[in-house]
């Protein structure tokens, strides 16, 4: 993965022991913060809830892409591991 791409990524979903501060994080908490608003008008409600559904989906995919990822660059080694033993 280029160094610009994973500056990018962890940008946008943050670390994996420091979410905090991630733009991910911040846009999930501002959508949440929508939804619990009494004052909004219920159609935008469901609008962005149906949008934060979305787009924990898509974390959900780029986990999935992260984990094959791994998995293609750790298979090799245990087969070799294998091969040793």
């Amino acid at each position: 993965m280029s160094g610009q791409l994973a500056s990018s990524l962890e940008k946008y979903f943050g670390f994996i022991h420091n979410p905090a501060g991630a733009l991910f994080t911040e846009v999930i908490t501002t959508l949440n913060a929508i939804i619990d608003n009494e004052e909004i008008h219920a159609i935008v409600k469901i609008r962005v809830l149906e949008y934060t559904e979305g787009l924990l989906k898509f974390e959900t995919a780029v986990t999935a892409q992260v984990y094959m990822q791994l998995f293609s660059c750790t298979m090799p080694l245990c087969k070799l591991c294998d091969w040793i033993y």
